[in-house]
């Protein structure tokens, strides 16, 4: 009797953990979770942790002889990010993903570029409205992600003309701007 209970008991340990484990796949850690970048080209409300975040996702085709303007619409602002002709090695598919998250507790929008570690002959522009931020401000700040450190570090400030303010883009990697 004791010999049955102890292998019950076994049984039963091993059942509880073979099943937390399969509910511990499903987390967002989870190697088959979604990637933001598999949401499809306008999604919104998709929501992680309290605060809903809104992903825009935008790509184009760049001729490397022509260049191109790229537009990216979020929630009736539009910016441009703008390639010069000779600016690229060749003609490159660039998507474009937008994000809103809070950074430093002020309110930013978040750009990844793709593909990602493209650089640039001559700088790209990020032509940004201002109204993104819901702000009115004379100064708008570039800031870039440091995945090594997991920090954002300031890239520069630009002055904001008639509501834009113009950055250069010198390689893809994650940018913010904020106020």
């Amino acid at each position: 009797m004791v010999k049955r209970s102890k292998v019950f008991s076994l049984a039963s340990g091993l059942a509880v953990l073979i099943i937390a484990f399969m509910f511990s796949s499903c987390s967002t850690n989870s190697p088959l979770a979604p990637d933001p970048v598999d949401i499809g080209p306008v999604s919104k409300g998709i929501s992680m942790g309290i605060e809903p975040i809104v992903y825009t996702q935008t790509d184009r085709l760049v001729d490397c002889n022509l260049g191109g303007t790229i537009e990216i619409e979020r929630d009736g602002t539009m910016h441009e990010f703008r390639v010069d002709a000779g600016a690229l090695d060749q003609d490159t598919r660039i998507t474009i993903i937008t994000s809103e998250q809070k950074i430093n507790g002020k309110d930013a929008v978040v750009f990844e570029f793709g593909p990602n570690g493209l650089i640039f002959k001559k700088a790209a522009k990020l032509d940004f409205d201002i109204a993104d931020l819901n702000a009115s401000i004379a100064t708008a700040k570039l800031l870039y992600y440091e995945p090594g450190l997991r920090v954002w570090v300031n890239q520069g400030s630009k002055s904001v003309t008639n509501g834009r303010a113009v950055f250069d883009i010198y390689h893809f990697s994650k940018y913010a701007i904020s106020d």
